[in-house]
């Protein structure tokens, strides 16, 4: 496939140049395949070294060097180790810099040029929203490459979909509706799927519904437009029993394109090089180019972000850190009184509830000395354009409410290039707070859920894989005990899956179309672009069991995006900012990979290969 690719063949064609000008010696070496994603041949190489400065600028990996000088020069891995022996991250970004395909990927199988058919999509793994080229032939996706789109603009994308893609050509994916007879599937038509589930709905027994955070918009409407149909609970396992607090920071995001005027970025509980690497990318690059400082604040022993900052503060809360950094910037008089004076409710009060608890103390609990978080209070506060970015993944909801806190208290919240940004976890995480999924649940605690599932007979779970997923997998498979009905879609037959009573096959965002809405709330809009494997995508099916429940004029996902954002505008409003007393109750995190049977293994797929 480089061959229709390589740059140094297009302008060679272009301008007629002929090899045998210019022939002599060369050197020849052997190709390395020991790199499962990454291939290089040192024999198409003409040292550029676009690699070496990509890997050092823009991703802080620092991989790749250049050995030797003179006409014996070559690229190769530090120290001349193997790639995956050395800080490589497996991103990918140096066979998108490399001009003549020295720098490959390592394909599974060895195709000869082969011309596919490229389509353009959005990624649905994390939440920055990159904009992909798919590859296609004959069915099958052959690559995946960053295209020039509203995020990556230069074209950037990271490990996950470059990578990642084979799933999408997973043989077990399930193309058909499976019915659970005598403890085994067998496979039914969609019309005997659509009338079971008829069936269900029209029931009359408590339900409760569950969308993904990896569906589209239009998937998330459809779903909440059903339940509220029967008057049933609709959720998100991928933020169940979390508390809330996620949704307000959102809309105060810095833009990605303002980190390059900060003047200081601190980082904290983030693993942004393997969590939201294009994002990380932006941060690395600006560090490198335009010295910007950056400080690590995290409660790993190890982190993978250690080597890429100027700073590391390790701590042991989340959460203390930030109510400690609260406290004595409150204490001290520091605060920014004229924003919060014009701009916030519940000062008075959140202050002095934060004051009856010591400073020394709350330094204690977050496992930090008081002189550390002492310069970080400052440092942020009188920063110029200081930006927290954080990922709400590693958080609870209350540290997330803290952070919001830390930004009022210093008046920096919605300000140009300062402020906080916050990394969610999954493609559509920001589509679960905008849809409304979680706006029937008051607290969104574990006590509220364990009634939910006590309650309700039939479980309607749309891409989510919460037994998969889970840290407690015993503790998840009580809540399906004693249900008269479970509903799974998914792609392929998951420990969930496996659960259900009824599956249903689920398609991938290029083959329905729809939008995504990513971490900085824009709605990003793709086109149906690939024919799925199945009769009915996706939206077929929800269209289908939303009209059983006498939900009319929606025939495709276009009239399901026009309600979509008809009924975000209704519940839009412009919320008052305030303060509101946090005191943490310890609540945990149930599920990993964001409770996505997709992400869990592309993750694992990637440990496992790098392992042998």
């Amino acid at each position: 496939m480089e061959y229709f690719s390589c740059d140094l063949k297009k302008i060679a064609s272009d301008y007629n140049a002929e090899q045998g000008k210019y022939a002599g010696e060369y050197k020849q070496y052997n190709v390395k395949f020991d790199h499962p994603f990454i291939e290089i041949d040192n024999n198409k190489c003409v040292l550029c070294a676009r690699c070496v400065r990509i890997c050092s600028e823009v991703v802080g990996a620092n991989a790749l060097g250049l050995v030797n000088r003179g006409y014996d020069t070559y690229v190769a891995p530090a120290l001349g180790n193997s790639l995956k022996d050395t800080s490589c991250e497996s991103c990918g970004m140096c066979i998108s810099a490399c001009p003549t395909a020295a720098i490959s990927e390592n394909f599974t199988f060895k195709p000869g040029p082969v011309k596919t058919e490229t389509i353009e999509s959005v990624c649905h793994y994390c939440s920055v929203g990159c904009t992909l080229n798919y590859h296609i032939k004959g069915g099958h996706i052959w690559q995946v490459t960053g295209a020039e789109g509203q995020v990556n603009k230069d074209g950037n994308i990271c490990r996950f979909p470059k990578f990642g893609y084979v799933a999408m050509n997973d043989k077990a994916r399930i193309t058909r509706p499976m019915k659970k007879e005598n403890g085994q599937f067998k496979e039914i038509s969609f019309d005997e799927a659509y009338q079971i589930i008829a069936d269900k709905l029209k029931s009359g027994k408590p339900s409760a519904f569950f969308a993904g955070a990896r569906l589209t918009n239009e998937e998330m409407y459809l779903i909440k437009r059903t339940s509220d149909q029967i008057n049933a609970t609709t959720g998100s396992f991928h933020y169940l029993g979390r508390g809330k607090g996620y949704g307000q920071n959102t809309p105060y995001n810095v833009p990605f394109e303002q980190l390059n005027q900060a003047s200081h970025i601190w980082l904290l509980a983030s693993e942004i090089n393997k969590e939201n690497a294009v994002a990380g990318f932006m941060i690395s690059n600006n560090r490198a180019v335009k010295h910007i400082p950056l400080t690590l604040i995290t409660c790993k022993e190890e982190s993978s972000m250690e080597r890429k900052c100027d700073e590391l503060i390790h701590i042991t809360s989340n959460y203390s850190f930030i109510r400690a950094a609260n406290h004595y910037l409150l204490s001290n008089n520091l605060q920014n009184s004229l924003f919060l004076n014009d701009h916030v409710k519940g000062l008075e009060e959140y202050k002095s509830a934060l004051l009856k608890n010591s400073f020394a103390d709350l330094c204690e609990a977050a496992g930090c000395n008081q002189d550390t978080i002492k310069v970080f209070a400052e440092g942020y506060n009188n920063a110029i354009n200081g930006i927290l970015v954080f990922a709400e993944k590693n958080l609870c909801a209350l540290a997330a409410k803290e952070i919001h806190h830390l930004a009022l208290i210093t008046g920096k919240l919605g300000k140009t290039a300062s402020g906080i940004l916050s990394l969610k976890e999954k493609n559509n995480s920001e589509g679960i707070q905008n849809s409304g999924i979680m706006r029937k649940v008051k607290s969104n605690s574990p006590e509220e859920w364990n009634a939910v599932f006590s309650q309700s007979k039939n479980l309607f779970i749309f891409g989510e894989d919460p037994i998969g997923c889970a840290f407690d997998k015993n503790q998840v498979k009580l809540w399906f005990d004693n249900k008269e009905f479970i509903l799974v879609q998914e792609y392929t037959l998951t420990e969930t899956a496996q659960k259900a009573d009824l599956v249903m096959p689920a398609s991938y965002a290029p083959e329905i179309g729809g939008s995504f809405t990513n971490t900085q709330r824009t709605i990003q809009w793709f086109d149906h672009v690939i024919s799925g494997p199945m009769e009915h995508n996706s939206i077929h099916q929800l269209i289908s069991i939303a009209s059983a429940t006498g939900v009319s004029g929606m025939n495709d996902v276009a009239d399901a995006h026009k309600e979509m954002l008809k009924a975000i505008t209704e519940h839009a409003s412009t919320k008052e900012l305030d303060m509101v007393t946090t005191n943490h109750t310890g609540r945990v995190k149930y599920f990993d990979y964001g409770c996505d049977a997709e992400f869990m293994k592309t993750t694992l797929y990637f440990e496992n290969a790098l392992k042998k």
